[in-house]
């Protein structure tokens, strides 16, 4: 009974969900045509802050660090709103600068936020080896997969045993096939031992213990190589749009 009124609950809010999105796009398209530009930059400010706040609620209730991608979204949708009530009922003069410092605010915040990832997650990295030092031998019983074709993403899922106890370890973190394993291949990972430790040795159940920390160095490298290379394009596109801002767009 509980599990058909949860189905039911998901459908209603899929339903409105759904019709939330597409009134969204058709009201920013009729608006364009119309031109109302400050209804169009206020219905398209919602539909970031709501999409960026649904988002921070999936990454943090998976405890995964890309909830500041949604939190870039509720920034960028909050200005919008803001450039919409300015069009709408600020003066033409203050709504000019404000357009003029679009640029310059979008070069700071793309350069502060990429250097912000940047060092925490160095900082993550450097933390996680610091904890993980036990070594044991783990093989890759499956993957959870997100997206489809080009766009797919997959997290391997590991089996180990440490104690005759069954070790699970899932980071819960996708990759495209950066370094992932195959299905069945066996890898020298390492894990934390406070993570199994903290399982109560009294207890008399037999679940496998979940672990979410541990370092696949293959992947690891991989993935940091990656992130890297995005978050310094990023940071260095951050800083030529900010100069140029600076240089070439007047705001007073």
């Amino acid at each position: 009974m509980n599990q058909n009124k949860r189905t039911a609950k998901l459908l209603i809010i899929s339903f409105i969900f759904l019709i939330w999105f597409f009134s969204s796009i058709g009201l920013s398209i009729y608006n364009v045509k119309a031109g109302n530009t400050w209804i169009f930059l206020i219905t398209l400010g919602q539909f970031f802050i709501v999409m960026g706040s649904f988002a921070i609620i999936a990454m943090v209730s998976e405890k995964q660090n890309g909830w500041w991608l949604g939190a870039l979204f509720v920034f960028v949708g909050s200005g919008c709103v803001t450039f919409g009530l300015m069009n709408r009922f600020g003066s033409d003069d203050i709504y000019s600068k404000m357009v003029n410092v679009i640029p310059l605010v979008l070069g700071v915040t793309m350069t502060i936020v990429s250097l912000v990832m940047l060092i925490h997650d160095a900082t993550s990295r450097k933390k996680l080896r610091d904890i993980c030092t036990y070594e044991i031998t783990a093989k890759c019983i499956g993957h959870r997969v997100r997206g489809a074709g080009h766009r797919v993403a997959i997290c391997p899922i590991y089996e180990a045993v440490f104690n005759g106890d069954r070790l699970i370890l899932n980071k819960n973190i996708y990759a495209k096939g950066l370094g992932n394993p195959e299905k069945e291949e066996t890898r020298q990972l390492r894990i934390c031992l406070d993570d199994i430790k903290k399982n109560d040795p009294n207890s008399s159940t037999t679940e496998d213990i979940q672990i979410s920390r541990y370092i696949d160095e293959k992947t690891d490298k991989a993935v940091a190589a990656f992130t890297n290379i995005m978050l310094s394009s990023f940071f260095a596109a951050g800083i030529i749009l900010s100069i140029a801002a600076y240089l070439f767009i007047p705001i007073f």
